[in-house]
């Protein structure tokens, strides 16, 4: 198949990138930097700013939308709105570009982030949980970036989306935390009582790929395991890498160097997930197996 996937070079794109190859069918990234595998067909595009239909990527069987900038940043103003536009004009003008023809999948995967639910403390949340107004700047973002993505289903496009927890890899989060732990400073941040909903990237990428293949339309929490608190993550994370667990990362710490982003870290969803129901497979449901897995390649 032609799978098209905006955000084809990030740290989740180049992986399910890899995978999608593996599998024999023909990947098109469409992004602002270049793949660095060279058996990816690249198209540069910003797709927040315009979108036009170009010949690498017409008649695609599959499109697959990853495209917005990274939430990992000190957050201004003008870097919210990098933040939400990349994700829902980006989104949008995806959308808009399948009315053509030409440019019209057999089916539509579009991420989204579990941030959706806001800060809900010890609820018990799944698809079916209510969608909180007033629950801060992700949860709008996530909102109004689904809001986009659904619209594909008035085209009479299959339509899944994917709310995604803490990615783990070799990348994103653990790199960023990595260091601290590897030198005795890790630890939960805050009070750790807030829910920490985690997916190892191999079962994220496996996930992808089901939805492409099951007919299964809707959304779906892209979670692992059973729920857990962050203390409970940090324990774990530094027990796995055989290091001391004996601080906490201060929030005041965060906003120093995250500003209003740290208010978003510490936020708690205590996240089950449906699709073990529909039959998706999922390979680690164990945190320390998943985290054992990705520290043996580093």
């Amino acid at each position: 198949m032609k799978v098209v996937i905006t955000g084809g070079s990030g740290f989740l794109g180049s992986k399910l990138s890899e995978a999608l190859l593996k599998d024999g069918h023909f990947v098109v990234s469409l992004d602002i930097v270049a793949p660095r595998n060279p058996k990816v067909s690249f198209l540069k595009a910003n797709i927040s700013e315009s979108l036009f239909l170009q010949d690498e990527i017409k008649n695609p069987d599959v499109v697959i939308n990853l495209a917005g900038v990274s939430i990992g940043a000190k957050w201004s103003e003008e870097y919210k709105k990098k933040i939400y536009d990349s994700r829902i004009l980006g989104t949008k003008n995806l959308v808009l570009l399948m009315q053509n023809p030409d440019f019209r999948p057999k089916v539509f995967i579009s991420a989204s982030a579990v941030g959706i639910y806001g800060d809900r403390g010890e609820e018990i949340l799944d698809e079916s949980s209510e969608i909180k107004e007033n629950q801060g700047f992700l949860a709008k973002v996530a909102k109004d970036w689904e809001f986009e993505a659904k619209k594909a289903e008035n085209i009479g496009i299959r339509t899944v989306i994917l709310r995604q927890g803490h990615i783990l890899g070799m990348g994103g989060l653990i790199q960023t935390l990595l260091p601290y732990y590897k030198w005795g400073f890790g630890g939960p941040i805050g009070s750790g009582k807030q829910y920490f909903p985690w997916i190892h990237i191999e079962d994220l990428i496996n996930l992808y790929i089901e939805s492409i293949h099951k007919d299964f339309s809707g959304v779906l929490n892209a979670i692992s395991g059973e729920p857990i608190t962050n203390k409970e993550f940090s324990v774990t994370f530094a027990r796995v890498l055989k290091r001391p667990h004996i601080f906490f990362i201060p929030v005041f710490a965060l906003k120093i160097i995250y500003g209003e982003f740290a208010e978003e870290i510490i936020k708690s969803q205590r996240i089950k997930s449906l699709y073990k129901q529909k039959r998706f497979p999922s390979k680690f449901e164990s945190l320390e197996k998943a985290l054992s897995e990705i520290f043996s390649t580093t």
